[in-house]
């Protein structure tokens, strides 16, 4: 996976985890207010991360009330986000993408998928190089 890929969906993951964290803290109501400073330092999250956050949401109408002191309050809007990627975790959102997991039962070399993918794959299949040049000598003279 390319090096910007990787970091718009980290982004995202951290976008989730805050505003799960926010509709958790307001139980889901858009009648409860939370912190912002709050919910944050809980997760983590630097002051920069922060205003980087807030700043998303407002722009993307998910709070419906943001007073001077940083309390939040959830539009309508973003409770539907979070409750449908709650309640339908296998599809994506408007803003989040949906969770893949795979289960594999057996070795596999790369999984691949989307446009323009590149896998570069080395399997060690228990015998190093020599050992198998000796083995196809043997078969040849036989």
């Amino acid at each position: 996976m390319n090096e910007n890929k990787e970091s718009v969906l980290e982004k995202q993951k951290r976008r989730y985890q805050f505003l799960l964290e926010l509709w958790k803290v307001v139980k889901g109501s858009s009648d409860e207010q939370a912190n912002l400073y709050v919910v944050a330092g809980s997760l983590g999250f630097s002051l920069e991360e922060t205003w980087e956050l807030h700043s998303y949401f407002s722009e993307k109408g998910f709070f419906a009330m943001d007073t001077s002191a940083m309390d939040i309050t959830l539009s309508h809007r973003a409770i539907v986000e979070i409750e449908n990627s709650l309640t339908n975790p296998q599809q994506s959102t408007e803003h989040f993408p949906s969770t893949v997991i795979q289960n594999f039962n057996a070795p596999v070399g790369s999984v691949q998928t989307g446009n323009n993918n590149v896998a570069n794959v080395n399997q060690n299949i228990g015998q190093n190089f020599s050992e198998i040049l000796e083995q196809l000598a043997i078969l040849k003279n036989q």
